[in-house]
C-alpha cells in the first residue's frame, strides 16, 4: 500500500489520471496519504484513504498513458484488503484516544489511567468473532499498554481524585498547609519591646478632672479585655427558668457540637463528593470545580493541583512549532518580548 501511494505521489501524470477517475466514479477528490514513521496515526490515515479511493486506484492503471509508460502498479489482493479493513476498525479507536489526549484544554493527567483501563478491558479485549490477525494485533497492543504506569507513586498521583483513603490524606495535608500559610505568627517579645520604645504623647488636662484621674483611664487593650470578660460572664450567667422551659425543657434540649477536626471535615467532603453524579464527558471538569469550590474547599485545592497538568506534551510542542513559524530568516530581528506576545496572541486569540 505504501509503494502504491508513493508512486502516485511521485508521478504527476498518475496523479492527474487518478483525479480523472475520481470524477468519473464520483468519489471525493482527496489526495492519497502516505504514512510517516514517527507518527503512527498517519498509517491509519493512509489505510483509510486507500480504502476510500480503492476503485479509482484500481482504474488508474488501466489508462493508456500509464500502460505506455510500462508502470506496473501492484494491487492488493482481496485478502489484504480484508486485513486493511479490519486494521482500520481497530486502529481508529486508538487514533480517537490519542486525538482526545492531544487537545489543549480539556484532557488532563486524570484521563490517562481511566483511558488505559478502557482500552485494556473493553476496546482491545479479544472477541470470539475477531480474526486471527485482529486477535494478534489486540494482544500486542495490550502487552504494550500493560507495561506503562506501573510505578505505585505515579498511580497514586494519577488517581488522587478517585481513591478514597488517599484522597482524604491528600485533602487533610492540603487543608493544613493552607491554614499554616494563613496563620500569622507574632513574637510577643518584639511586640512588648516595640510598645516599650514608643513614646505616647502627654494627655491633655480636661476641666473638672485631676491629673491623677487621667492616669487611671484604662488602655484600649485593657478595656477590650474587660469588655470580653463582661460578655463572657453574661453568657455564662444562668438564666431564670421560664414556664416554657419548665414544660418543654426536657424535650427541646440543645446540645453543643464539638468542633470537627480536619480529618472529619475531609472525610465528610470525600463521602459527599463520591455521591456526586458524573458530569458529561463533553464538559470541562475545571468548570465544575470552580462552581463547587465552596462546597468542597479542601478537594478544590487538590483539583487545582492535579487537573492543571496536561495529559501529553503535544500542546507545548505545538507552541515550539508556532515559535518556529514566527521567528524566520526574514524576521530574525524580532525582540524576545515581541515573540512572546505574538505566540500568546496566536494561541489565545479567538476572533
Amino acid at each position: 500500500m505504501r509503494r502504491v501511494v508513493g508512486y502516485f505521489h511521485r508521478s504527476a501524470v498518475a496523479t492527474s489520471i487518478l483525479r480523472e477517475k475520481q470524477k468519473l466514479l464520483q468519489l471525493p477528490e482527496h489526495k492519497l496519504v502516505i504514512d510517516v514513521s514517527t507518527r503512527w496515526n498517519s498509517a491509519v490515515d493512509m489505510i483509510s484513504r486507500y480504502l476510500e479511493q480503492q476503485p479509482a486506484i484500481y482504474a488508474a492503471p488501466t489508462s493508456t498513458e500509464l500502460r505506455k509508460r510500462g508502470k506496473d502498479i501492484s494491487a492488493l489482493s482481496e485478502r489484504e484488503l480484508t486485513y486493511a479493513e479490519e486494521l482500520v476498525a481497530v486502529l481508529t479507536l486508538l487514533k480517537i484516544a490519542t486525538t482526545a489526549l492531544c487537545e489543549k484544554s480539556v484532557p488532563t493527567l486524570s484521563m490517562i489511567l481511566p483511558l488505559q483501563h478502557q482500552l485494556l478491558n473493553c476496546i482491545m479485549k479479544a472477541r470470539d468473532d475477531d480474526s486471527a490477525l485482529i486477535k494478534q494485533v489486540k494482544k500486542e497492543v495490550v502487552n504494550d499498554f500493560s507495561t506503562r504506569y506501573q510505578d505505585t507513586c505515579t498511580k497514586k498521583d494519577l488517581t488522587t481524585l478517585d481513591a478514597h483513603h488517599e484522597l482524604t490524606v491528600q485533602a487533610v495535608f492540603s487543608l493544613s498547609s493552607v491554614k499554616s500559610k494563613a496563620a500569622v505568627k507574632v513574637d510577643t517579645s518584639e511586640v512588648a519591646q516595640s510598645e516599650a520604645t514608643v513614646e505616647l504623647p502627654a494627655l491633655p488636662n480636661f476641666p473638672n478632672e485631676s491629673h491623677d484621674d487621667l492616669h487611671t483611664v484604662p488602655s484600649p487593650a485593657k478595656k477590650m479585655r474587660q469588655e470580653t470578660k463582661e460578655s463572657e460572664s453574661v453568657m455564662n450567667k444562668p438564666t431564670r427558668p421560664t414556664a416554657m422551659s419548665s414544660l418543654f425543657g426536657d424535650i427541646y434540649m440543645t446540645s453543643v457540637q464539638q468542633p470537627k477536626s480536619e480529618q472529619d471535615i475531609c472525610e465528610a467532603e470525600v463521602s459527599q463528593y463520591k455521591k456526586e453524579l458524573s458530569i458529561n464527558a463533553t464538559e470541562n471538569p475545571l468548570t465544575w470545580w470552580r462552581q463547587n469550590n465552596e462546597r468542597y474547599p479542601s478537594l478544590a485545592i487538590l483539583a487545582k493541583k492535579y487537573l492543571c497538568i496536561p495529559a501529553t506534551s503535544v500542546p507545548s510542542e505545538r507552541v515550539f512549532s508556532t515559535a518556529g513559524d514566527i521567528v524566520t530568516a526574514q524576521r530574525s530581528q524580532l525582540k524576545s518580548e515581541h515573540v512572546d506576545r505574538l505566540i500568546f496572541l496566536k494561541k489565545n486569540w479567538n476572533p
